[in-house]
């Protein structure tokens, strides 16, 4: 979806989906699990693993519905919102739904081009502290400036990052 300019509603409706896609996936599972059903019935129903956001002008009501998919999702590794005139308060809803979610295998997240300051750094940087499969965090072209920087370390003694763009 990236830079198709889908906008709020298009996020919000594309949230809806892999939210209820993804209970669907899970109650298959939990029935395959009770019921012994073969892997034939999971395979119909996949699981979104890459998200690209970027420049689609999702504004608050997007930056929500992606704040409430990451909270119930099990399956995104790879989570791209960039160019999306990304703010602080937004981060932090994104933030608090990423702390929230210890299922959550994220390995790649790019929040490029967008208004994220020190302070949205520092909500984001203790928020992924505690996902052990990422490997990569593109910041940069944001207005974290020094001291967003220094929050940014603070991940860096945590995971073991491949990749911190900042």
């Amino acid at each position: 979806m990236t830079a198709n300019k889908n906008g709020h509603e298009g996020v919000k409706s594309l949230a809806r989906s892999i939210i209820l896609n993804d209970a669907r996936l899970e109650a298959l599972k939990e029935a395959e699990h009770s019921r012994h059903i073969t892997d034939e019935h999971t395979q119909r129903v996949s699981s979104i693993r890459e998200l690209f956001l970027g420049g689609t002008h999702i504004k608050s009501a997007g930056f929500a519905s992606v704040a409430n998919m990451i909270l119930l999702n099990r399956s995104f590794q790879v989570l791209n919102l960039s160019d999306n005139e990304m703010m602080d308060r937004y981060l932090a809803l994104l933030s608090q739904s990423i702390s929230r979610n210890i299922s959550l295998p994220l390995g790649k997240i790019y929040l490029i081009f967008n208004m994220i300051t020190c302070v949205g750094v520092e909500s984001f940087a203790n928020a992924v502290c505690g996902l052990k499969t990422l490997r990569k965090i593109r910041l940069d072209n944001n207005l974290i400036r020094d001291r967003g920087a220094q929050l940014a370390k603070v991940v860096l003694t945590s995971i073991s990052l491949f990749v911190l763009d900042l």
